[in-house]
């Protein structure tokens, strides 16, 4: 593999003497290729057996977000669960669906879905408390953890209501 050609922006003038650094033909961005090593690895054993990691993945989210659903239902706890495969999020609203950061501040409940959040912290289950980050489902993540998961949420929730 030969050498990638460096190009200036703008903002190298904002750090002059690393843009001077960086135009040494022999320095390399070695972080750049180190990083795409490793996700091209990970991606690499993620597909194998077909891509089973990423099914795991796919049906424990599934799993969770219908047991949020759920349970918010069973509740009456005006909350919708929004997901594409293993990202999620928990927003406290009487909306349907939140399509954008506007509708998001306007109709999402940020403060209830903190109060939510620390007091899942009581109950073992650690999330950000921030209503504007996504929860990962992740290939170590078993059905028991969201058994143990949805059990936190349905006390959590008595606890905020």
């Amino acid at each position: 593999m030969g050498e990638m050609p460096l190009k200036t922006t703008t903002m190298d003038s904002a750090c002059a003497p690393a843009r001077e650094l960086m135009m040494q033909p022999k320095i390399m961005l070695i972080g750049l290729r180190v990083g795409l090593h490793a996700a091209r690895a990970s991606l690499q054993v993620l597909n194998e057996d077909d891509g089973a990691a990423f099914r795991h993945m796919w049906r424990i989210a599934q799993k969770l977000c219908g047991g949020l659903r759920e349970l918010f239902k069973e509740t009456g706890v005006q909350a919708i669960v929004q997901n594409v495969g293993p990202l999620l999020q928990i927003m406290f609203t009487d909306r349907h669906t939140i399509r954008d950061y506007r509708e998001f501040c306007r109709h999402v409940d940020r403060a209830k879905y903190q109060r939510f959040a620390l007091a899942l912290f009581r109950y073992g289950v650690y999330t950000t408390p921030s209503a504007a980050l996504h929860w990962v489902v992740s290939l170590a993540h078993t059905d028991e953890d969201v058994a143990f998961t949805l059990d936190a949420a349905r006390k959590a929730l008595s606890d905020v209501e």
